[in-house]
């Protein structure tokens, strides 16, 4: 979902360079490795490694005595050798962030005993230790290979001296006399480290930078950084990988061109790294599944890679619930980064939103352990983590506090944390209180529609329709006021009809109404007025997809028709609506379609039909979308599949489905009450009262306040409860 705010004293908040990545959120990147060196003496062999084995094989920082314009290379190495060592049969370099998250020394090379048990900590057989003197600006590079358990003696030596130009060559050539000196038949078969990274000495350094910038969390510096090397030599692939990367979680524009020139050069990458590059590209054109085995068959050969668990926990994170796969499920691999590198500020907020919806204050409190007083105040990101904390504990006067400290944020910072709330809200009542501190900020009059339109989320999770309709209205009017190049002329029919069409337990007078608002608003009024203007609900960030109002009309009609049980009319809404998806129409229109027709399926008792359309549902929104844009998400149609497995006696897979409902998205907040009162019903008929009863005062929980529309349904509930335990 979202990238998250800039730090506190960090530059280029203006949010018009804040577009299309605002809630995307690949996050921290891709230590890939990068190696160089040539000229090498080797020193002794020892017995050959046993065929087809492959040692993971750590790194470790050189030792440099010389210049200060060498200094850099002390972490440089690990990433230089790495890469050279990559193309290795038996060896398997260990990711160059894993090295540099276990090291904690500061100039001083470790003897071999200290450095296996670091070595054996990174999950290492083997490691390297080496130094570099430079005068006059020559090198003379030094490294030994030893094994973990092997004592003092080395397994492999091997030197390389030359001038400090001939860096990259150095390195290849010091790669292969060590890898000969341990019998890997690759060691004359290395592809030169220049030809998959840059021959270019200064866009290497000032990749080493970006490379340091990103692992401190300094994103902007680092996407300078990033852009400098890409400059310096427009084929280096791997900068402009992670020039992408970096601006992603600045957030600043140029992702997409960034990542499309890395794969125009790809053939200047290592394998490993074109497999990284391409689970990107899949992920971000929204093709969620495609990334999610692309980046488990890369664990599965790498199993250190912190990238690539980086990218599946954004996966899991962001698309699982499209899948039926709750968000909790990337827990695993947020915790896998963290275990490295107990400070990744991306892993952790990550975390933290998942343990807010649960209210695991400890875990809570335990991710914020590794961090100064001074460090949350200084920070936005650790800042949404105390909030999260607050929220979760219930403790209101934090909750001010903090909201009190954010309203002087830039927009496009509280916007984000007010879409990260709602999504991830463990109280509506008590997130709404903080969204209300945040949406009197001075913000751009888009935005604080939007925040009212959280508000309004929040309100109809809660059961509280008259705050819905009064933020809505609220909402609606803050838009008009927007300027001509900025108001979304659909925007008060969207969230309206949002609204409408939710599963929730309206009274039919109240369904009745919202029929007759939606057959009263004309279609004119609703569609884009200016050319090149915004689409009907996209926002000032360039998150949003089209949203065809006219079919969008038809499909709230239709399901707003269906539970009243006026099926002629569900029948003529769902014709009107296949004419139009029949058309020249997109995948917005063709879901719509495919949702009111399996209505009309399980309304005729034809289950495995429904089911089946449903399964051709389309879901290649981008992360960004799916986060903040209503209907996208498929919310109805994912609790529509559900109760269809339920009416189907596949119940299992219907309770996998209903726990991804309810967070991460914030157009499903109000369905959170709506799945755990469908979980209630399923463990009950299986038996397990304790899990029922956990679901249904969830629910009482939610909806059980006076000022809630939907107390009803819950007495109605306790009444079947009663009948069903007679």
């Amino acid at each position: 979902m979202a990238t998250d705010p800039p730090h506190a004293d960090e530059p280029g908040s203006d949010p018009e360079a804040r577009t299309a990545s605002l809630l995307g959120g690949a996050g921290v990147l891709v230590l890939l490795a990068v190696v160089v060196v040539a000229g090498v003496v080797g020193h002794g062999v020892r017995s050959p490694m046993p065929g087809g084995a492959s040692d993971a094989l750590a790194v470790l920082p050189f030792v440099v005595r010389g210049g200060e314009d060498v200094q850099h290379l002390e972490q440089g190495m690990v990433t230089l050798l790495g890469t050279a060592l990559a193309g290795a049969e038996r060896v398997r370099p260990i990711d160059a962030r894993v090295v540099f998250a276990a090291d904690n020394r500061r100039g001083e090379a470790p003897g071999p005993e200290t450095a296996s048990r670091r070595a054996t900590d990174m999950g290492a057989t083997m490691f390297v230790l080496g130094d570099i003197v430079e005068a006059g600006g020559s090198l003379r590079i030094e490294a030994a290979v030893y094994d973990v358990d092997g004592g003092v003696e080395a397994r492999s030596r091997a030197s390389a001296e030359g001038e400090a130009g001939d860096l990259f060559a150095l390195v290849d050539r010091l790669a292969a006399r060590l890898l000969a000196g341990l019998g890997d038949p690759s060691a004359d078969r290395l592809l030169r480290t220049a030809s998959v990274t840059t021959a270019s000495l200064p866009a290497f350094h000032a990749y080493l930078r970006g490379d340091r910038l990103m692992r401190e969390g300094q994103f902007e510096p680092a996407e300078g950084a990033f852009a400098e090397a890409a400059a310096l030599d427009s084929t280096f692939a791997l900068a402009h990988f992670r020039l992408a990367l970096a601006r992603e979680w600045a957030p600043l524009p140029g992702v997409d061109e960034a990542a499309e020139t890395a794969g125009r050069h790809a053939e200047r990458l290592l394998p490993r790294d074109r497999e990284l590059l391409e689970a990107y590209a899949a992920w971000r054109a929204g093709r969620g599944q495609e990334g999610e085995r692309r980046y488990r068959s890369l664990l599965s050969r790498y199993p250190d890679d912190l990238e690539a668990w980086i990218q599946l926990g954004e996966i899991l994170f962001h698309f699982g619930p499209m899948f039926g796969r709750s968000v909790d499920q990337s827990e695993e691999a947020w915790r896998a980064v963290l275990a490295h590198e107990p400070r990744n500020l991306f892993a952790l907020v990550h975390l933290a939103r998942i343990q807010a919806v649960d209210g695991r204050v400890a875990d809570l409190d335990a991710l914020l352990a590794p961090f100064t007083p001074e460090e949350r105040r200084a920070d936005r990101r650790l800042a949404e983590v105390e909030i999260h904390r607050a929220l979760a504990a219930s403790d209101t006067a934090r909750v001010r506090e903090i909201t009190g400290k954010m309203r002087g944020w830039d927009g496009p910072a509280i916007w984000r944390i007010g879409a990260w709330l709602a999504a991830f809200s463990p109280d509506p009542r008590q997130t709404a209180l903080a969204i209300e501190g945040l949406a009197g900020a001075d913000l751009s009059p888009e935005l604080r529609a939007d925040m009212h339109w959280f508000l309004a989320v929040l309100a109809l999770a809660s059961g509280r329709l008259d705050a819905a309709d009064e933020a809505l209205g609220e909402a609606a009017r803050i838009e008009e006021t927007s300027g001509a190049p900025a108001r979304r002329p659909g925007f008060a029919a969207v969230t309206r009809w949002h609204a409408a069409a939710l599963p929730l337990p309206y009274q039919d007078s109240t369904l009745v109404r919202m029929r007759r608002e939606v057959e009263a608003m004309e279609p004119a009024a609703a569609e884009p007025s200016a050319p090149g203007g915004p689409e009907a609900f996209m926002n000032t960030f360039g998150l949003g997809e089209a949203i065809e109002i006219e079919p969008l009309r038809h499909y709230v009609l239709g399901v707003l028709s269906l539970r009243l049980g006026d099926v002629s009319d569900a029948e003529g809404a769902s014709r009107q609506l296949r004419n139009h998806a029949s058309g020249n129409a997109g995948g917005f229109a063709r879901n719509l379609d495919r949702g009111l027709r399996a209505r009309l399926l399980r309304h005729e008792g034809r289950l495995e039909e429904a089911l089946g359309v449903l399964e051709e549902l389309e879901t290649e929104s981008s992360q960004g979308d799916l986060a903040v844009i209503p209907f996208l998400t498929l919310g109805n149609e994912r609790i529509l599949r559900a109760e269809l497995l339920a009416d189907l006696g596949r119940e299992a897979e219907a309770l996998e489905w209903l726990a991804s409902l309810g967070e991460g998205f914030v157009a499903d907040a109000p369905l959170r009450p709506v799945s755990d009162l469908l979980q209630a019903g399923i463990h009950e008929r299986r038996g397990d009262a304790e899990a029922a009863t956990r679901h249904f005062d969830r629910v009482a929980t939610v909806w059980g306040g006076d000022d809630s529309s939907f107390r009803s349904a819950i007495e109605a509930s306790i009444v079947a409860r009663r009948l069903s335990n007679r």
